[in-house]
């Protein structure tokens, strides 16, 4: 879920400049109505894609890995339309760049569902990716440049309002439902009406202007340096398991590319006769923004991983309907919403670095409890506790960090942080997914080979088994020849099933990590009086 800043600066710092002061009622309320349209068409293809994710590998005949870059391609590509998003906008106008990206994003949404290989669902969803990049960071835009003041709240509410609570609350369980009674491939399909309404509003509602025109031309180096980065590091991250790393000539030389393009790029970007940089890196030099910068990316890493892993263990290990897995991801997103508005009421009366540490401990608990209780029978009734403190923890967690990170950070580069602070969460889940598929394929091998080494004629338990085994498929009546035989593969079944079980379980130990790293940050954010008090207090009790 992408971040809805609804907070409104001071008075004296909100930009007088508008689109037209001279706009009419009925246009500015258009204008959120469109605008929270296509938004929320981004974040109902997002979640409900996570949901149908394993019938979309099995019909492309695509891996458990290779699954995954179904998810990574389009988060990747995400990230390259945002960064392009103003600069676009800004020359040929906001509402030709809009029918652009919406007519992209439908025409690459039929693409995915007409797909019948990988490598056209991959190439679909890199343009879906870019197109969807532009629609958060322009909603918020057009609002803020059509309304000011109490308006302006108001109308992020109500965009806040259709992403978040219609949307991604929504998504799994549309998901779940047009894969279970019909296919997969409606899911892209129900972009088309849908973006064909917003297309309609935006032609005939939104006037078409241009932003004021920034001065010098688009960072064409820096772009470059930048997409070669994060396309060589993704790459390595979801290959590099598959093709043994650094054994695959590939691999190496992407690597030598991100190792050589990070530097130069962030050399490129504060050069000071580079006037025009794709990414001010100016924000870094509050440490705010730093420790924030990493927190986010560690976020992004629990909101993304949340939705890849989950559904995979329910379609793959519980062979769960698309339908029951989309009610249960429901579940989660109705607490994701209600931690979403609980964090960001409460963030000011307990403070932003408190409010940070609620979420995280709440997100640790629930992939704790995750963890022992995941078992290959493990009922619906029991995932609800772990569903709703993961939901709830993240969505805790956006307010006070989406604050935070911009608590340092001078007005004229507000609007920028903002968008580097989605940029840094979009990549934290494409890494964090990436990640947690390496994981799972380890895991899956080490169990493997840890719960085999106690198959043996000597260990009560497997003997057991196998005789168990092999004396109810004697009694369905096959010869002692077979049912032995049929045992021993019974018996290897069931060692498969645990190592899949385990190595699920150790992706919540991984993330619970994660969580007491966000932490961690939390206790570097904080400063003053608080922060001095705690260490002394630490002083004392080591005396």
């Amino acid at each position: 879920m992408t971040t809805i800043n609804t907070q409104l600066p001071p008075l004296s710092q909100q930009p007088l400049l508008t689109y037209s002061p001279a706009l009419d009622r009925t246009v500015r309320m258009m204008t959120v109505l469109v605008v929270t349209l296509v938004t929320s068409i981004e974040f109902l293809t997002s979640y409900a894609v996570g949901v149908a994710l394993p019938d979309i590998q099995g019909d492309l005949a695509a891996s458990f890995d290779e699954g995954s870059w179904i998810l990574t391609t389009y988060t990747t590509c995400f990230l390259v339309g945002l960064v392009l998003s103003n600069w676009m906008s800004d020359r040929i106008g906001y509402r030709r760049w809009m029918v652009f990206s919406i007519v992209l994003f439908m025409g690459s949404s039929v693409g995915c569902g007409v797909s019948h290989t990988l490598v056209q669902m991959l190439m679909f969803r890199g343009l879906m990716g870019f197109a969807g990049g532009n629609f958060l960071t322009r909603a918020q835009t057009a609002i803020y440049r059509v309304y000011v003041g109490m308006d302006r709240f108001k109308a992020l509410l109500v965009l806040a309002f259709g992403v978040v609570v219609c949307a991604r609350t929504s998504g799994a369980a549309v998901g779940g439902y047009l894969t279970e009674w019909y296919s997969w491939r409606y899911i892209f399909f129900l972009n088309v009406p849908l973006a064909l309404a917003a297309l309609v509003m935006i032609v005939t509602f939104l006037p078409d202007v241009k932003a004021p025109k920034r001065s010098g031309p688009l960072d064409v180096a820096g772009l470059v340096l930048l997409i070669g980065w994060l396309a060589s590091l993704q790459i390595v991250l979801s290959r590099g398991e598959r093709d043994d790393w650094f054994s695959d000539p590939l691999i190496v030389t992407l690597t030598c590319i991100v190792a050589i393009c990070l530097p130069l790029f962030i050399w490129w970007e504060t050069r000071p006769a580079n006037a025009n940089p794709i990414i001010s890196l100016k924000l870094y030099a509050t440490r705010n923004f730093v420790l924030g910068s990493i927190y986010v990316v560690v976020l992004g890493m629990m909101l993304y991983g949340q939705m890849y892993v989950l559904p995979q263990f329910l379609r793959g290990v519980q062979h769960h309907s698309a339908w029951g897995t989309g009610k249960l991801q429901t579940i989660n997103a109705i607490w994701f919403t209600i931690g979403l508005v609980a964090g960001a009421l409460l963030m000011k009366p307990l403070g932003f670095r408190a409010g940070l540490g609620v979420g995280a401990a709440m997100f640790i608990t629930g992939v704790c409890v995750w963890n022992g209780r995941l078992t290959s029978q493990i009922s619906d009734d029991a995932m609800y506790l772990p569903l709703a403190l993961t939901g709830f923890g993240t969505g805790w967690q956006i307010g006070p960090i989406s604050t935070l990170i911009n608590s340092h950070t001078s007005n004229l580069l507000t609007g920028e942080g903002m968008e580097l602070y989605l940029c840094q969460r979009q990549l934290g889940g494409s890494w964090g997914i990436a990640i947690l598929t390496i994981l799972v394929d380890r895991q899956r091998s080490f169990w493997s080979g840890r719960l085999g080494e106690r198959i043996n004629e000597y260990n009560t338990l497997s003997q057991d088994a196998f005789r168990h085994g092999a004396a109810l498929l004697q009694s369905a009546g096959l010869p002692r020849a077979q049912s032995d035989a049929g045992a021993v593969g019974l018996l290897h079944a069931r060692l498969i099933l645990q190592s899949v079980v385990n190595a699920f379980a150790d992706t919540f130990a991984y993330q619970a990590a994660i969580g007491a790293l966000a932490l961690l940050l939390v206790i570097f954010f904080a400063r003053g009086r608080a922060f001095k008090a705690g260490m002394h207090w630490v002083v004392q009790m080591t005396r």
